[in-house]
């Protein structure tokens, strides 16, 4: 701004300003106004001598024992703002937009900062307004401070949700606006801003408060639950010094934890709130409660819930999925570490769970099965070898804790879905030690079932595992399944008969569906069209630089694995028929046969 402009307008402002008392408060306050403004709005066409001139003349001006700041304060409020980004008058800037939020009317200035939270601000300023409110929101009367509150609140939220989650009005307005929504938008994950909401809830926490004061800080608190779930499962497994024990958004979250705990919620309170707040919620908050509690005061706070482990585990299994699902690892592995905390507690004392209990304690059987899927695809995607082991410890314990059917069912349907040929293995291993386990002993009466894994029933599983699909691929799958069945024909005969599996219409079924489809399939791959197939995948594959001799030897070496299941293939045939010659012909029973 010219210098000579600049001039002007200072000794138009200390002008009128001198004689406030005196001049009629209308033309007083629109003289100081005008000249303020046109100050204000530009601060970055002034020069940093000018800024600190200006502002030299006006932090004697705008006092609080001076009514002009009262009267000029709602003009000139969004105008400061602008000027705390600079070093120079920073100082005094806040120095007067913080007495201006301690003596101006507090309802106008509630206004003021809810509707400069709704602008494009720096973060810093928006944590500056929300220390305003803090301040203002104890001007208002107690009995009207939750409404104002949840206002605020509400704004804040939608502030934080992601850009195309909001909504958009014009597209012309919509592009003109991304770039400073780039970079003044507030992220979710700004410390500083959870911070300050966090201290704004700190003063209304208290043995003696009044229930209007205790909904406040629960209003506060509950926002930052919704704000932090994000930032705390993808934030890193930190051990917090004693000397900072709310470093970091998981100590900000304890902190919360420790306030809502002090107000009288239950454990239980937080992780039904959570859970209506952010999908990972009660995952985040139960990793916090059970797993990493900040205190020994949180850790008592919690032991009713550990005593009822199963009835807390049940509760947080959806939002236990959710966690291990999280892209980010740092967040999966917090699901991870949670699982392995309540499985080490239930494994030997939970007994057996059914699908009713599960349904009293309002879960269910197939979020028990979801997050078995969830177990196992964050097993298969980890890269480190002692996490997929532990993994896969978890998946068992969650096998061992239901019941047998439920165990069955669950069993059935992820053999059924399951898309990795290696864990559908192992599955069917699972199987077998169940079905070994559940066997009759020696010297039981014959025809003893003990369903559902020793009997008839058992049956119902075979097209899960007992078929034919890429079979290259699913060598892992095949051999434990022919194993699992040659157990079943050596073990399921004479007076052990539980299962049936020599009934010569099942034979048949097994034959026909599985067995000779699987025969043929790699006697052919084991040809020489075969091979000459997999150099032509090979070659497709990315491999253009090998010779002929070098992609027939790999070939080759990759058929060579087939061996040992086209072996075991020919046992179970040969089983079959030398059995089969001693069996009388029996009639063909459908309603026996697996459905497929």
């Amino acid at each position: 701004m010219e210098e000579r402009n600049f001039e002007e307008l200072l000794a138009s402002i200390s002008a009128a300003a001198a004689h406030v008392n005196e001049v009629p408060r209308e033309q007083q306050q629109q003289e100081v106004v005008d000249a303020l403004v046109s100050l204000l709005d530009v601060p970055a066409a002034l020069s940093a001598e000018q800024r600190e001139r200006l502002f030299d003349l006006l932090l004697p001006l705008l006092r609080p024992d001076k009514p002009l700041l009262g009267r000029v304060f709602f003009d000139i409020f969004h105008g400061l703002l602008g000027f705390l980004p600079y070093p120079e008058t920073q100082p005094a800037c806040t120095q007067i937009v913080n007495d201006i939020a301690a003596t101006c009317n507090p309802r106008e200035m509630w206004i003021v900062c809810t509707e400069a939270l709704g602008r494009p601000q720096p973060t810093a300023t928006k944590v500056l307004l929300l220390h305003l409110l803090s301040q203002v929101l104890r001007r208002l009367p107690e009995s009207s401070r939750p409404r104002f509150l949840r206002s605020g609140l509400s704004l804040a939220a939608s502030l934080l949700r992601p850009k195309d989650e909001r909504a958009s009005g014009d597209d012309d307005e919509e592009e003109d606006s991304d770039e400073m929504d780039e970079e003044y938008r507030l992220a979710p994950d700004t410390e500083s801003f959870a911070k300050a909401a966090l201290e704004l809830a700190r003063p209304f926490v208290s043995k003696t408060t009044t229930p209007l004061a205790r909904e406040e800080g629960e209003l506060v608190l509950g926002f930052l639950m919704a704000v932090l779930a994000g930032p705390v499962a993808r934030a890193p497994l930190e051990s917090r010094p004693k000397n900072k024990p709310h470093a970091g958004y998981s100590g900000i979250a304890s902190t919360v934890l420790e306030l809502l705990l002090a107000l009288g919620w239950s454990v239980d309170r937080v992780l039904s709130a959570a859970a209506t707040i952010n999908p990972s919620g009660v995952g985040v908050y139960a990793y916090l409660v059970f797993v990493q509690p900040p205190d020994v005061t949180l850790s008592q706070h919690c032991l009713p819930m550990v005593s009822s482990s199963l009835y807390s585990f049940c509760r947080i299994l959806p939002s236990l999925s959710q966690l291990l699902r999280e892209p980010a690892p740092n967040a999966s592995f917090k699901g991870h570490r949670l699982l392995v905390h309540f499985t080490d507690l239930l494994r030997g004392s939970a007994g057996e769970v059914s699908e009713p209990v599960l349904a009293g304690l309002g879960a269910s059987l197939d979020q028990w099965r979801e997050l078995c899927k969830d177990v196992i695809t964050y097993m298969v995607s980890n890269p480190v070898e002692g996490e997929r082991q532990t993994a896969y410890g978890c998946l068992g314990a969650l096998f061992t804790l239901l019941g047998p059917w439920e165990r069955f069912r669950v069993l059935g349907s992820l053999l059924q879905d399951c898309p990795y040929a290696a864990v559908a293995g192992l599955l069917v291993a699972r199987l077998k030690d169940e079905t070994l386990r559940a066997w009759p002993a020696r010297g039981s009466p014959a025809g003893t079932h003990c369903p559902p894994f020793a009997s008839p029933k058992l049956v119902d599983l075979f097209p899960h595992f007992m078929h034919c699909k890429a079979p290259i691929e699913q060598l892992d799958l095949l051999m434990h399944s022919l194993n699992f069945y040659r157990f079943l024909l050596l073990r399921d005969r004479g007076a052990q008969a539980v299962v049936g599996v020599w009934r010569p219409d099942l034979v048949e079924w097994v034959k026909a569906q599985w067995l000779l489809p699987l025969r043929e399939e790699y006697s052919t791959t084991l040809g020489e069209e075969a091979q000459q197939q997999k150099i032509a995948m090979l070659t497709q594959h990315g491999f253009p630089q090998l010779s002929p001799e070098d992609m027939q030897h790999a070939s080759t070496a990759s058929l060579t694995a087939l061996a040992p299941l086209t072996d075991l293939i020919d046992w179970v045939f040969s089983l079959l028929d030398e059995q089969q010659l001693q069996l009388a012909p029996v009639r063909a029973d459908p309603s026996l046969l697996p459905r497929p």
